[in-house]
């Protein structure tokens, strides 16, 4: 029964999680990889300021990263389940989210890419409520909050909050909520700011810095980063996916109404990750984990 995701209950799932939680844990641990290599000269005011991690000892950086790994899976997990978003009920995306986000973390920095996928599976577990009955303003601010926090994070991510802000005031388009989107999408780099001004800086520099080395070539790009494993790994994730999307195109009949809604904005947020990754110079290792995210909620209509 372990290997049939479609019939899995919450204790397999789990189990499945505490498995790669545990491998996670092992690959950190036996490899000399930095946990945050590369963030202390980050564009992304959060970012930089995480550069101490690799002064700590890795005993304890490690089971931080385990913690976040675990918590994020949990709540994208669960987020899926408050929407009848798949014909039949499943426990399925718990597996997969442990199995996909696993690789997506260790690829670069898993201390950053364990953050950006915590920030991310909170913007989604809110997203998704917001086209259940019970909506409310909370889970709007909620999902803003959270995406606007990510660029703070990593400066690749500038388009996620913006494709989120777009995809939920298409489904809530009124003034008052379009309001909410927009500040909580800023409020974040506002409060940066107002502390940056406090200390004695300029307050709109970081906002200036940040918008002006949007264009700014990373430091490792993601596509220096693919090696055949993990082209194996993306050309599986792609293939679930491609067949998920075309399940989804010939049988909308069997998504109820809120699903149809998650599902085109999955697939906006989708294509704007996608578009990060080939357009933007400053583009990351973050943004795979918010692509192998967004895909994990629509890839079990494939199976």
């Amino acid at each position: 029964m372990i290997l049939d995701v479609v019939r899995h209950k919450f204790y397999e799932g789990l189990l499945v999680l505490l498995v790669a939680t545990l491998v996670l844990s092992v690959m950190l641990l036996a490899t000399d990889v930095p946990l945050c290599g590369g963030m202390a000269g980050s564009i992304a005011p959060l970012g930089a300021s995480l550069g101490f991690v690799d002064t700590m000892p890795r005993l304890l950086g490690v089971p931080i990263i385990a913690v976040l790994y675990f918590a994020s899976v949990l709540i994208a997990a669960r987020a899926t389940l408050r929407v009848s978003l798949y014909p039949v009920v499943t426990m399925a995306p718990l597996a997969l989210f442990a199995l996909v986000l696993l690789p997506a973390i260790v690829v670069e920095s898993p201390m950053r890419q364990a953050i950006v996928a915590l920030l991310f599976a909170l913007s989604l577990s809110h997203m998704l409520r917001l086209f259940g009955p019970r909506a409310s303003a909370v889970d709007l601010f909620g999902a803003m909050l959270a995406a606007g926090t990510m660029p703070l994070v990593d400066i690749s991510l500038v388009a996620i909050p913006v494709a989120v802000a777009l995809a939920i005031i298409a489904a809530r388009a009124t003034l008052r909520e379009a309001t909410i989107v927009v500040g909580g999408m800023l409020l974040p780099l506002f409060i940066y700011c107002y502390v940056e001004w406090c200390s004695g800086g300029s307050f709109g520099d970081t906002a200036l810095a940040m918008w002006r080395d949007v264009a700014a070539s990373a430091a490792v790009s993601p596509l220096e980063l693919i090696t055949i494993p993990r082209l194996i790994f993306l050309g599986v994730v792609i293939f679930v996916q491609t067949m998920a999307s075309i399940f989804y195109a010939t049988e909308q009949e069997l998504n109820s109404s809120a699903a149809r809604g998650v599902w085109r904005s999955a697939h906006l947020l989708l294509v704007v990750a996608i578009a990060s990754i080939v357009a933007l110079p400053s583009a990351s290792a973050s943004l795979i984990v918010v692509v192998t995210m967004i895909s994990v909620v629509m890839q079990p209509l494939f199976f």
